[in-house]
């Protein structure tokens, strides 16, 4: 009898299923990949409530200031997640950084945290 012969049972070898990811939640900025100022507002303003890390909320008023923050002087019509990248680095870690106490750089680790989560989709 050879090595291959018929009468050995044959063995199947089953491929490893590849780990299915989980789908993603759609983006805040949808398919375009941004959105006009206004539904940005209609959007942020109906943005879930809660800060990731904390058991606290974000208000409608701070949610609504948080908007004000993307003024027409930087921001044109539409607003992308790279602006919302720029705002954190250029506002809120320059902020943060010169703080005085504590309670300041909390409330804008806070705001940061929200806007990475709802509005990025990070953390």
């Amino acid at each position: 009898m050879g090595f291959f012969s018929s009468d050995q049972p044959k063995t199947s070898h089953k491929v490893p299923e590849s780990p299915k990811e989980a789908p993603k939640p759609p983006s805040f900025f949808g398919p375009r990949g941004s959105l006009p100022r206004s539904e940005f507002r209609e959007k942020l303003r109906n943005a879930p409530y809660e800060i990731p890390g904390s058991s606290e909320w974000m208000t409608y008023e701070e949610r609504e200031a948080l908007e004000k923050k993307f003024g027409y002087e930087k921001y044109l019509s539409d607003i992308s997640p790279d602006d919302v990248r720029r705002l954190i680095k250029e506002d809120f870690q320059q902020a943060k950084s010169q703080a005085k106490t504590q309670a300041e750089r909390d409330e804008i680790d806070r705001t940061i945290r929200w806007m990475k989560k709802h509005l990025l989709g990070d953390l």
